[in-house]
C-alpha cells in the first residue's frame, strides 16, 4: 500500500497549470507544483517563504481539523502546548502565546535531529572508548597472566635447582662416609687374609718334628700373631631426612599479588561524595581528654611537664615556672601577666644538660662548704 501511495504522489500533475508534472509539493499550501509554477509561487510576497519538498519524498496528508470549530489547525498554543485553529486564537486561547504549526514542527524536527545526533555521537564515542578500554584491559590481563606464568616458571626452576643441589650434597657427603667404610672393609679383608695365612702356617708347623727349628718357627709365628690386629667395628654413619609440610598457602606466598579495581560508575562516585568524611587523625591526636592540656617548661633546666592544671610548680624546683599552651588553636589570654610571661620566656635561654649538671654540682659544693663551716 505504501508503494501505491508513493507512485500516486509521483504521478500527480501540477494543480496550478494542470498540465505539467507536479514534481514539487508546497507544505503550507498542500499543493503540487511544477517547476515553473513553483518559481512563480516563490516570487509572490505572501508565499515566498513557503517550503517545498520533492513529491517523491513526501506523502501529503490532509490537515487535522479542530474539534471545536471544524477548521484546519494551523497554529500551536505555546501556553497550552496544543494545536489550534485560527478561531481558537480569538476564542478559548485568547491572550496566549502562539506559533505557526509548520514552524513548530520544523523546529521540533531540527531540535530532535540535533539532540539525537548529539546523543548518537556521544554513544559512538563512548562505544569507541569502551572498546578501547576493553582491549586495554584484556591486554593488561594477558600481561598479568604472563607475569604469573613467568614467575611460576622461575619458581619451578629454583625448585629444580634446589633439588639438584640437595641431591648432589647428599651424594657428596655420603660418598665420603662410604669411602671410609670401604677403606675399613679393605683393611679388614687384609687382616683376615693375613690371619688365614698364619692359620695355614700353624697347620704346617703341626706336621713337623718338635725340635729347635720348630721352636724358632713358633716364636716367629707368635710375633706375627701379636702384630696382627683386628680393628673394631665403628659406629656406622646414619642418614635421615626431615620433610617440611608445605601447604598451598606457603606456595602462594612465593607469588606476587594482583589488584583489580572495580568499575566505578558516575552514580557510585556521586554516592561516595555524599558519605560523611571520617575524623582526622590530627583532631584525635590533640584531644585533651587523652593527653595533658598544658605544657610547662622549667626556665632553669629546660625540663617539660604536662598537666590539666593552669597553676603548677615543677616538682624538682621551687620556683614558679613559665607556662606554655599545648593545644593548637587555643588562644593565649591577652592579659598583661600572660604577655609579660611570654616575653620573659622568649628571652630566657634554656641551659644545656651539661650546664644544669655543673650548676647542680656547684650547689652541692656550696651546701657542703656551708655545713662544714657551721660545724667549725
Amino acid at each position: 500500500m505504501m508503494s501505491d501511495k508513493m507512485a500516486q504522489a509521483a504521478s500527480k500533475t501540477c494543480e496550478i497549470c494542470v498540465s505539467a508534472s507536479g514534481s514539487h509539493y508546497c507544505l503550507e499550501c498542500e499543493q503540487y507544483f511544477c517547476e515553473n509554477c513553483k518559481g512563480f509561487h516563490k516570487r509572490q510576497r505572501g508565499t515566498k517563504n513557503h517550503q517545498f519538498q520533492s513529491s517523491s519524498d513526501v506523502i501529503p496528508e490532509g490537515k487535522s481539523k479542530c474539534k471545536d470549530h471544524n477548521e484546519d489547525v494551523s497554529f500551536v498554543c505555546n501556553t497550552c502546548n496544543v494545536a489550534v485553529c485560527s478561531s481558537c486564537v480569538t476564542d478559548s486561547h485568547l491572550g496566549h502565546a502562539f506559533s505557526k504549526l509548520l514552524d513548530s514542527i520544523s523546529q521540533l524536527k531540527e531540535t530532535n535531529t540535533t539532540d539525537l545526533r548529539s546523543k548518537v555521537h556521544e554513544a559512538t564515542q563512548n562505544m569507541k572508548q569502551l572498546e578501547e578500554g576493553l582491549k586495554a584491559f584484556d591486554v593488561k590481563v594477558e600481561g598479568i597472566v604472563k607475569a604469573i606464568t613467568e614467575e611460576g616458571t622461575k619458581i619451578k626452576t629454583m625448585v629444580d635447582k634446589c633439588i639438584s643441589e640437595k641431591i648432589a650434597s647428599v651424594k657428596d657427603q655420603s660418598r665420603k662416609e662410604r669411602d671410609k667404610l670401604t677403606k675399613l672393609l679393605e683393611d679388614t679383608q687384609k687382616d683376615l687374609k693375613a690371619g688365614r695365612n698364619l692359620d695355614k702356617k700353624i697347620h704346617e708347623l703341626n706336621k713337623t718334628r718338635n725340635d729347635g727349628k720348630l721352636l724358632q718357627s713358633l716364636q716367629k709365628l707368635t710375633d706375627y700373631i701379636a702384630k696382627l690386629t683386628v680393628k673394631p667395628i665403628p659406629e656406622f654413619p646414619n642418614i635421615q631426612y626431615t620433610t617440611k609440610s608445605a601447604t598451598d598457602n606457603d606456595v602462594k606466598q612465593l607469588f606476587g599479588n594482583y589488584i583489580i579495581s572495580e568499575m566505578r560508575t558516575q552514580q557510585t562516585m556521586n554516592r561516595e561524595r555524599e558519605l560523611p568524611s571520617p575524623k582526622s587523625d590530627y583532631k584525635q591526636e590533640v584531644n585533651p581528654k587523652e593527653r595533658g592540656r598544658y605544657l610547662y617548661r622549667c626556665n632553669k633546666c629546660g625540663r617539660e611537664e604536662r598537666s590539666y592544671s593552669t597553676n603548677i610548680l615543677i616538682r624538682h624546683h621551687i620556683t614558679l615556672q613559665s607556662q606554655l599552651r599545648l593545644l593548637h588553636g587555643t588562644r593565649v589570654p591577652s592579659t598583661k601577666k600572660a604577655k609579660d610571661a611570654k616575653e620573659r620566656l622568649s628571652q630566657t635561654r634554656v641551659p644545656s644538660t651539661k650546664e644544669a649538671k655543673d650548676a647542680k654540682e656547684r650547689f652541692k659544693l656550696i651546701s657542703q662548704t656551708g655545713n662544714d663551716m657551721a660545724k667549725v
